[in-house]
C-alpha cells in the first residue's frame, strides 16, 4: 500500500473489534497478506482500497479482517481515505 507501506515491509497488525474510516486493516485474500485502507464501514463488512489502486475492493467481511495497523494519525488516515474513494468513483465513472 504505497507510499505508506511498500510490498514486502513488515507490518505489525493489532486485533480489534472496531474499525474506523482510514484504519489500515490487513486481511487475507486467497493467502496472501492484503494491507489496504478502510474507506467505508458498514455493518457487517468493510469497504478498503489500495491509496494508490485506482478500484475499489470487493466487501470484506469484518470477521476475515487479521487486524489493523496502530496509526496514530487519525486525521490523516480519514483524509486520505475520502480523498482515495472519491477518485475510486471519479475513475469508475469513465471505466465502467
Amino acid at each position: 500500500m504505497l507510499p505508506f507501506y511498500p510490498p514486502g515491509k513488515k507490518v505489525k497488525l493489532y486485533s480489534t473489534k472496531t474499525y474506523v474510516v482510514g484504519d489500515i486493516i490487513g486481511y487475507l485474500d486467497k493467502k496472501q497478506l492484503i494491507v489496504h485502507r478502510v474507506i467505508d464501514v458498514k455493518k457487517s463488512y468493510l469497504i478498503t482500497k489500495g491509496d494508490f489502486n485506482f478500484f475499489i475492493d470487493s466487501k470484506i467481511r469484518t470477521n476475515k479482517v487479521i487486524g489493523k495497523i496502530n496509526n496514530n494519525n487519525k486525521l490523516l488516515n480519514y483524509f486520505i481515505a475520502r480523498i482515495s474513494m472519491l477518485l475510486g468513483k471519479i475513475y469508475s465513472l469513465f471505466h465502467s
